[in-house]
Protein backbone atom coordinates (compact mmCIF):
# COMPACT_ATOMS: atom_id res chain seq x y z
CA UNK A 1 0.00 0.00 0.00
CA UNK A 2 2.81 2.41 0.87
CA UNK A 3 4.56 1.84 -2.45
CA UNK A 4 1.33 2.47 -4.36
CA UNK A 5 0.67 5.68 -2.41
CA UNK A 6 4.20 6.89 -3.15
CA UNK A 7 3.73 6.16 -6.84
CA UNK A 8 0.38 7.98 -6.87
CA UNK A 9 1.91 10.94 -5.04
CA UNK A 10 4.68 11.22 -7.61
CA UNK A 11 2.19 10.98 -10.46
CA UNK A 12 -0.09 13.60 -8.86
CA UNK A 13 2.87 15.97 -8.60
CA UNK A 14 3.65 15.31 -12.27
CA UNK A 15 0.02 15.92 -13.30
CA UNK A 16 -0.46 18.94 -11.03
CA UNK A 17 -0.74 21.40 -13.92
CA UNK A 18 -3.19 19.37 -15.96
CA UNK A 19 -6.92 20.11 -15.73
CA UNK A 20 -8.54 18.83 -12.54
CA UNK A 21 -11.11 16.82 -14.50
CA UNK A 22 -8.41 14.85 -16.31
CA UNK A 23 -6.44 14.17 -13.15
CA UNK A 24 -9.66 13.19 -11.33
CA UNK A 25 -10.60 10.76 -14.10
CA UNK A 26 -7.13 9.20 -14.01
CA UNK A 27 -7.25 8.95 -10.22
CA UNK A 28 -10.68 7.34 -10.34
CA UNK A 29 -9.36 4.61 -12.66
CA UNK A 30 -6.42 3.98 -10.34
CA UNK A 31 -8.62 3.80 -7.24
CA UNK A 32 -11.23 1.52 -8.80
CA UNK A 33 -8.52 -0.81 -10.06
CA UNK A 34 -6.80 -0.88 -6.67
CA UNK A 35 -10.07 -1.60 -4.87
CA UNK A 36 -11.02 -4.34 -7.32
CA UNK A 37 -7.66 -6.05 -7.00
CA UNK A 38 -7.36 -5.82 -3.20
CA UNK A 39 -11.00 -6.27 -2.17
CA UNK A 40 -11.02 -9.54 -0.28
CA UNK A 41 -12.77 -10.38 2.97
CA UNK A 42 -10.82 -9.02 5.90
CA UNK A 43 -9.03 -6.35 3.89
CA UNK A 44 -11.67 -3.62 4.04
CA UNK A 45 -9.95 -1.79 6.91
CA UNK A 46 -6.78 -1.45 4.82
CA UNK A 47 -8.82 -0.22 1.86
CA UNK A 48 -10.45 2.38 4.10
CA UNK A 49 -7.02 3.58 5.26
CA UNK A 50 -5.82 3.66 1.65
CA UNK A 51 -8.82 5.82 0.72
CA UNK A 52 -8.19 8.22 3.61
CA UNK A 53 -4.54 8.66 2.71
CA UNK A 54 -5.37 9.07 -0.95
CA UNK A 55 -7.95 11.77 -0.19
CA UNK A 56 -5.29 13.55 1.86
CA UNK A 57 -2.84 13.45 -1.07
CA UNK A 58 -5.53 14.70 -3.46
CA UNK A 59 -6.40 17.54 -1.11
CA UNK A 60 -2.75 18.58 -0.78
CA UNK A 61 -2.24 18.63 -4.54
CA UNK A 62 -5.43 20.64 -5.04
CA UNK A 63 -4.37 23.14 -2.39
CA UNK A 64 -1.00 23.61 -4.11
CA UNK A 65 -2.65 24.43 -7.45
CA UNK A 66 -4.09 27.78 -6.41
CA UNK A 67 -2.07 30.97 -6.45
CA UNK A 68 -4.38 32.80 -4.07
CA UNK A 69 -4.50 30.45 -1.12
CA UNK A 70 -0.92 30.52 0.24
CA UNK A 71 -1.58 27.15 1.86
CA UNK A 72 -4.83 28.20 3.57
CA UNK A 73 -7.34 27.12 0.92
CA UNK A 74 -8.63 24.09 2.73
CA UNK A 75 -11.27 25.96 4.76
CA UNK A 76 -14.04 24.97 2.35
CA UNK A 77 -12.79 21.42 2.02
CA UNK A 78 -14.99 19.96 4.75
CA UNK A 79 -18.12 21.22 2.99
CA UNK A 80 -17.13 19.95 -0.42
CA UNK A 81 -15.33 16.82 0.77
CA UNK A 82 -18.26 14.52 0.12
CA UNK A 83 -19.10 15.83 -3.33
CA UNK A 84 -15.48 16.13 -4.48
CA UNK A 85 -14.53 12.67 -3.28
CA UNK A 86 -17.62 11.14 -4.86
CA UNK A 87 -17.03 12.83 -8.22
CA UNK A 88 -13.40 11.74 -8.32
CA UNK A 89 -14.16 8.14 -7.37
CA UNK A 90 -12.73 8.51 -3.89
CA UNK A 91 -15.85 7.45 -2.06
CA UNK A 92 -15.64 6.76 1.64
CA UNK A 93 -16.73 3.15 1.32
CA UNK A 94 -14.58 0.81 -0.74
CA UNK A 95 -17.66 -1.36 -1.27
CA UNK A 96 -19.25 1.27 -3.52
CA UNK A 97 -16.36 1.09 -5.99
CA UNK A 98 -16.31 -2.68 -6.18
CA UNK A 99 -18.50 -4.41 -8.76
Amino acid sequence: MIAKLRAIKAELRYRMHQPVALVGAWLQKVVVGYYQYHAIPGNLDRLRIFGQRLRRLWRLVLSRRSRDCNGNCVSGWSNSNQSASTKSGLSRSPKSSIN
